[in-house]
């Protein structure tokens, strides 16, 4: 179980490319069917998406349960200034909760600013040190710099997003 992200009205770096679109239905839906009926489509299909996605990061963004919640107790906390309680409670379910363009811009912003400063980093080694404690020799902790800061990319480029 996980949670996706979608852009509402992301920026797009670069067209969507024929390598993908050939594989979609009318409604832009991967029709994995068609793709299933001829050898290493499917692989074409997400080596292409997986691409472009890199090259869009307002498109779309997805974290497993154990990535997530991490992720948004600390975005929740160090941006309370800009999440509503309703923010903070719906993004912890996959309801199709909105935060708009004007507070994902914030949200990346802040998070810039705590990178730059090296706070994130400093809060993922307490995370990484408290989970050894643990009796978790590897320290994994499901939080990591690089990908709170494509987060930060994501809610930049995103126009704002919903989770689902």
């Amino acid at each position: 179980m996980g949670f996706d992200l979608s852009g509402l009205n992301p920026q797009e770096n670069t067209p969507v490319p024929e390598s993908i679109k050939k594989w979609q239905d009318d409604d832009g839906w991967p029709n994995f069917k068609k793709m299933e009926s001829i050898k290493g489509a499917t692989d074409e299909y997400f080596k292409a998406r997986e691409k472009w996605n890199d090259e869009n990061p307002g498109e779309y963004f997805r974290a497993n349960i154990h990535w997530w919640f991490p992720l948004w107790e600390f975005v929740s906390t160090i941006c309370s200034d800009i999440l509503t309680e309703e923010d903070i409670d719906s993004c912890c379910f996959n309801d199709g909760h909105e935060i708009i363009d004007d507070k994902a811009v914030k949200i990346a912003e802040k998070l810039e600013t705590l990178n730059d400063s090296g706070e994130i980093k400093q809060y993922e080694n307490a995370l990484r040190e408290n989970a050894k404690s643990a009796d978790n020799p590897d320290g994994n902790c499901g939080f990591d710099t690089d990908f709170v800061m494509s987060f930060a990319k994501f809610c930049k480029e995103s126009g704002g997003f919903t989770v689902c």
